[in-house]
C-alpha cells in the first residue's frame, strides 16, 4: 500500500482538515483514528455541503438517522394485469375519431377488475390500413372506452370478434395531472409539452385522457426530459379542434417493473359443465398462458351454491386446469355459467410483468392519408404479448396509431400520416418499448394479474441514479 501524505490544506479546507493524494492510481487508504475524548475522526468525500462556509466539516459517510429515508417504507403493493377480451367495434366514418367501449372481464364474480386509477394499455391483434387507435381509457369496472380514428376518404370498419389485449397498472406510482392543452390545426398532428413531476428521462411513458373529443385522438407520448412529457394530439377534421381543458390525465412512467413473487392468479370464466348426484367431476378451464411446471395452490369460487363444493385443481393439459367439484345432493348440479373462477399458481421463475427495450429503428416512409404497420426486430418481446411504444421525437402529420408484437422478437408499429403528402420518420432513432410480457390470452375473458412491489422499482431507480452519479464524479467507472 502507497504512503499518504498530507498536502497543503485549499483556503476552503479548515488547518484542522487534511488533503490526502499520493502519486499512483492504487488508491488510498484511510483509518479513521480517535481524538482524546474517544470520538473517531469524520471522513468526507466531497468537500463542505454546498453553501457552507469555508472550514465547515462535512459528514461525509456518516449515517445521520432519519435523513437516509430516501426510500417511501409502508407503501402498498402493486399489480399489472392483462385481460383478454373480444370485440367487435362499430365502423368509424370518415375524417374523424370516435370512441368504442369494450368489456375486458367477462362473467360475474372477478376478484380483479379495472379501475379509476389504473393505467391502461390495449392491443389490437391486427392492423388495417387508414384505421388507427390512441386513447384508451376507463369507462367502468367492467368497460373501458378506446379511441378508433380514420385519416381515410372512407368509411373504415375495424375487424369483428378479434381478441384484443389489455393492460391495467395499478399502484405504480402513475401521477394524476391536470392539463389545458391548446388548440390542435386540421388534419395534423401537433406535439405539446407539459410538466408533469416524477417522469424520468429515459423511461417509458403512458398517458390516459379522462375523455374523448369526437375528430381528436392521442397519437404518441414520450419523455421529453426530467418532469416533462411530450404529448401529440391528431386533430382528423376539417377544423381547428381543442381537448377539453383542465382535465385530469393519469401518466405512468417505467423503467421496468421486476417478477415480485412466484404467485400469479389467473382469473378464467366456467364454460359449460354439470355435477351429477352424489359424485365428484371435473370441470376444464381453457387458457393459453399455462406452463408446464404450473403447480395450482387453489381455487376460488366467488359466490355460493347450495349443495356444491369446490374442491382441488390440478393442470390437466398444457391448456386445461381441472377444477373437481363434488355434488352430495339428491340432483343433479350446474356451475354458474361464466362465473369467473380465480386460481393461484406457484410459477417458478415467472416472468418480468414489464422489460423496457430501447431499440435503433429506422422506419420507411408512410404515404398521404393513411396509416401503415411497420415491422421491426427487437431481439427478446414475448409473443402474442402487449407492448406500448414512445417515439423519441415528435413530427408534425405523424402519430403512432398501435402497436404489437406480430412474432416473436418482432415489433409492429402503425404509423399515421395525416398530410397530402408522403412523410418519412427520421431514421436511426432510439424508441422506448415496453414489453408487458404476459401473452394475451387466447381465451376471451381470461385475465392474469402479476404481483408487483412499488419499493422494488423505486429503490432500483434510486440505486441507478447513485450509480450514475457517481460514475459522472469519476468514484466508480463503466457508463
Amino acid at each position: 500500500m502507497p504512503q499518504v501524505t498530507a498536502t497543503t490544506s485549499p483556503a476552503a479546507i479548515s488547518s484542522r482538515q487534511q488533503q490526502l493524494g499520493n502519486d499512483n492510481t492504487d488508491g488510498v487508504f484511510i483509518q479513521p483514528l480517535v481524538d482524546s475524548a474517544g470520538n473517531p475522526s469524520k471522513v468526507t468525500l466531497f468537500g463542505p455541503p454546498t453553501g457552507a462556509a469555508a472550514g465547515t466539516l462535512n459528514s461525509g459517510l456518516q449515517v445521520t438517522g432519519g435523513a437516509n429515508a430516501a426510500l417511501t417504507r409502508g407503501t402498498a403493493g402493486g399489480m399489472v394485469a392483462t385481460f383478454a377480451t373480444t370485440a367487435t367495434p362499430a365502423a368509424i366514418a370518415t375524417l374523424t375519431s370516435a370512441e368504442v367501449t369494450l368489456t375486458p372481464v367477462l362473467g360475474s364474480g372477478a376478484m380483479v377488475t379495472v379501475t379509476t386509477t389504473d393505467i391502461l394499455v390495449l392491443n389490437k391483434p391486427t392492423s388495417q390500413a387508414g384505421l388507427g387507435y390512441g386513447n384508451v381509457r376507463y369507462a367502468s369496472s367492467s368497460t373501458i372506452a378506446l379511441s378508433f380514428n380514420n385519416i381515410t376518404a372512407g368509411t373504415l370498419t375495424p375487424t369483428t370478434t378479434q381478441i384484443y389485449g389489455v393492460v391495467a397498472l395499478r399502484g405504480l406510482g402513475a401521477a394524476t395531472t391536470t392539463l389545458t392543452p391548446a388548440a390542435v390545426a386540421t388534419k395534423t398532428t401537433a406535439e405539446q409539452l407539459f410538466t408533469v413531476s416524477g417522469i424520468r428521462a429515459g423511461e417509458l411513458v403512458i398517458v390516459n385522457k379522462p375523455t374523448t373529443n369526437v375528430g381528436l385522438d392521442i397519437v404518441g407520448c414520450r419523455v421529453a426530459g426530467n418532469n416533462q412529457i411530450g404529448i401529440t394530439f391528431a386533430n382528423f377534421t376539417a377544423g381547428t379542434l381543442t381537448p377539453t381543458a383542465a382535465e385530469a390525465y393519469t401518466i405512468q412512467s417505467l423503467g421496468g417493473v421486476d417478477a415480485a413473487s412466484a404467485v400469479l392468479l389467473a382469473q378464467i370464466p366456467i364454460v359449460g359443465g354439470t355435477i351429477a348426484t352424489v359424485t365428484t367431476a371435473e370441470i376444464t378451464l381453457t387458457s393459453g398462458n399455462y406452463a408446464a411446471q404450473d403447480v395450482p395452490i387453489g381455487v376460488s369460487k366467488p359466490t355460493l351454491q347450495q349443495g356444491l363444493i369446490a374442491g382441488s385443481v390440478r393442470l390437466a393439459s398444457s391448456t386445461t386446469m381441472g377444477v373437481t367439484f363434488a355434488n352430495p345432493t339428491a340432483g343433479t348440479l350446474t356451475p354458474t355459467a361464466a362465473e369467473v373462477l380465480g386460481i393461484a399458481i406457484d410459477r417458478q421463475a415467472p416472468a418480468a410483468p414489464v422489460v423496457i427495450y430501447s431499440p435503433t429503428l429506422t422506419p420507411t416512409s408512410v404515404a398521404a392519408n393513411t396509416t401503415a404497420e411497420q415491422t421491426f426486430t427487437v431481439t427478446g418481446l414475448i409473443a402474442g404479448s402487449p407492448v406500448w411504444v414512445n417515439k423519441p421525437t415528435a413530427q408534425a402529420g405523424l402519430g403512432i396509431v398501435g402497436a404489437r408484437v406480430s412474432a416473436a422478437s418482432t415489433l409492429a408499429i402503425n404509423f399515421l400520416n395525416t398530410t397530402a403528402g408522403t412523410l418519412t420518420p427520421t431514421a436511426a432513432e432510439v424508441y422506448t418499448v415496453g414489453n408487458f410480457q404476459m401473452p394475451i390470452d387466447t381465451t376471451t375473458g381470461n385475465s392474469w394479474i402479476q404481483p408487483a412491489v412499488p419499493a422494488l422499482t423505486a429503490a432500483a431507480t434510486l440505486a441507478n441514479a447513485l450509480r450514475s452519479n457517481d460514475v459522472s464524479l469519476g468514484i466508480f467507472t463503466g457508463s
